[in-house]
């Protein structure tokens, strides 16, 4: 694994295969944002059950999942050994990031053209947790969307599996970069003008 540090406290993490990057944070990721194990003590082989029931019995998380993205405060429970015990991948990823006292860890896989579009949105989650100013046009905007496009945010975000508390983080992790994901199923977005304003933003720097 290699890590690379960036502004506001952000390191990256990356991985040469996406198999050990799902298994080292998936029990930080879904222990953030799981709709069914947010903020619980679970073994890694509660959460593959829970999982391969959503997925017709298939564990296909580590194809499913390119990209991780968890603020410190995810690991507190971890270092706490309220996860005990950990998994090697897991006590070997928290002994590697001590030294760099992160606010905010992003995870993803060196490789082709998918992995630099997934490393531009899990980029897009940081500065959404880092950025105050970010985050407040963010939230304002999503604020006066109309309710009809709210309600299909709602729905895409809770069949991909996300717990209510990251909806409009990932909405807008999605909209600036999630390859259209949005747009096909809500083509309302593509009128409204929160997009343009969000990378006109991000462009800028802030």
């Amino acid at each position: 694994m290699k890590i690379i540090t960036h502004d506001f406290g952000v390191i990256e993490c990356r991985f040469t295969d996406r198999k050990n990057l799902a298994l080292t944070f998936c029990r930080f990721q879904e222990y953030y944002e799981s709709p069914e194990f947010k903020g619980k003590i679970f073994t890694l082989n509660e959460y593959k059950d829970w999982y391969k029931k959503q997925k017709n019995g298939q564990w296909t998380y580590s194809t499913d999942w390119g990209g991780f993205n968890i603020p410190k405060e995810a690991l507190i429970p971890f270092l706490e050994a309220k996860f005990d015990p950990l998994s090697k991948r897991e006590r070997r990823f928290l002994k590697k990031i001590k030294p760099y006292k992160a606010e905010y860890i992003i995870g993803i896989c060196d490789g082709n053209k998918e992995d630099e579009s997934i490393i531009r949105h899990e980029f897009f989650h940081a500065c959404f947790n880092r950025d105050t100013n970010y985050r407040k046009i963010v939230i304002d905007l999503y604020k006066v969307l109309p309710a009809e496009v709210v309600s299909k945010i709602t729905k895409v975000f809770t069949d991909l599996g996300y717990h209510p508390s990251v909806f409009i983080d990932e909405f807008q992790a999605y909209l600036l970069d999630g390859g259209d994901y949005l747009l096909e199923d809500i083509p309302e977005l593509e009128h409204l003008p929160i997009k343009q304003t969000l990378q006109e933003f991000v462009s800028i720097g802030g």
